[in-house]
């Protein structure tokens, strides 16, 4: 039976969102969020969107990573 390991480390760290590619979530900071992404094993973190105000609610589709704004009420994309 298999343990327990971190694969990353992030400050406000909300909403996450996971597939066959790896781990998505929000840094919820207003203003200065952030959406990254790590592979399922762990490894570097890619931030794929900044300067974000707090984003919330990440959800997956087959070719983008979507969340909503809090501070701007927008919903947002982009390409994984």
């Amino acid at each position: 039976m298999g343990g327990r390991a971190s694969i990353a480390t992030s400050s406000s760290a909300s909403d996450l969102a996971v597939d066959a590619s790896g781990v998505y979530w929000a840094n919820d900071l207003k203003p200065g969020g952030s959406i990254l992404h790590v592979g399922l094993a762990g490894g570097t973190t890619t931030q794929l969107a900044g300067n974000l105000s707090g984003p919330v609610a990440v959800a997956l589709g087959s070719d983008a990573v979507y969340w909503i704004n809090s501070g701007t009420n927008e919903i947002m994309k982009i390409a994984k």
